[in-house]
């Protein structure tokens, strides 16, 4: 359970009530007539049948009935234990507590909260002790999820976007990341894969969404959740303002933000090929992801992501 994003000290428990749940936006659009978005609010009940949390034991407490003249409030209903020590508490209102403990031993609980807009602000409220567990986590999942069967042929690890999708699913499944740190593992993970020691390929893309160029710009598919173009300018804006942004940038206005010979090549190309619909359907696609990640959460995103993006 996740509840609205507020600015709370790591380390103060603050009981929240739940947002009602409103329905689907009318706007999003998976492309897909078959997909139904319905199971992402029971997913939370369904945490014990995931894959994603083959490592985690799970524990319920009894129902016990409260002495009516005792304070009301949240109660643990349930724990997830990874490595002897219990790393989330299901509360039975408001959002659950996320436990993480530091070099010392000492245990930190924080509110899982939801986030409710964008750009998501990664690094609020978490512990400089925590940022490192974070990055040694996005560095583990980043490692395990690339190809490294031809180092022989490419000095470089491939990652496809198949990979991407793999490596989001872990990011979702860790019970023992909030929202907020799932978000900071996600856009440290996007970082890495940025960096000149992976090789990004779009050969097992939705043929929708492959830069129509030269099938080599995937970063309008692959965002960190601190993006300040779909992630903060486009998501921010009305729908259709944001469709008609992405045209005018896609017809001339991303060459305002190159340079010298760049910029003279980008124009060449538009000249020559015509609008990149690949990169136009990518980024209206990636609207429709964060749209659900609004709704439903890091792990709404991944889901929403595969079936938008993957072949």
């Amino acid at each position: 359970m996740v509840a609205s994003d507020t600015q709370n000290s790591p380390e103060k428990l603050i009981p929240a009530k739940l947002p009602k749940e409103t329905d689907t936006p009318a706007h999003i659009n998976l492309a897909e007539p078959d997909i139904n978005l319905s199971f992402l609010h029971a997913q939370k009940a369904n945490l014990e049948k995931s894959n994603a949390l083959k490592d985690f034991d799970l524990s319920l407490n009894a129902f016990q009935i409260a002495d009516a003249s005792a304070p009301q409030g949240p109660e643990v209903v349930g724990t997830m234990i990874l490595n002897g020590r219990v790393v989330r508490k299901d509360m039975s209102e408001g959002p659950d507590q996320v436990i993480w403990y530091d070099k010392q031993g000492n245990s930190h609980a924080v509110l899982d909260q939801r986030i409710t807009r964008m750009p998501v602000d990664i690094h609020a409220g978490i512990h400089p002790e925590r940022e490192e567990q974070l990055a040694r986590k996005a560095n583990d999942i980043l490692y395990a999820g690339a190809d490294r069967s031809n180092l022989h042929l490419n000095p470089k690890p491939i990652v496809g976007f198949n990979s991407v999708a793999n490596m989001m699913d872990a990011v979702a499944g860790s019970a023992d990341l909030t929202e907020r740190e799932k978000c900071n593992v996600w856009s440290r993970i996007v970082g890495g894969l940025k960096s000149d020691k992976y090789y990004m390929t779009a050969k097992d893309a939705n043929p929708a969404v492959v830069d129509s160029w030269l099938a080599g710009d995937v970063w309008h598919a692959v965002i960190p959740m601190n993006d300040s173009y779909h992630g903060d300018r486009l998501i921010n804006l009305p729908r259709d303002r944001a469709i008609n942004a992405i045209l005018n940038h896609e017809l001339g206005g991303e060459a305002n933000h190159l340079q010298g010979f760049t910029r003279l090549k980008w124009l060449a190309a538009q000249r020559l090929l015509g609008p990149n619909q690949g990169d136009i359907e990518s980024s209206r696609r990636q609207l429709n992801a964060l749209d659900v990640f609004l709704k439903d959460g890091f792990s709404g995103y991944s889901w929403a992501w595969r079936r938008l993006f993957v072949e």
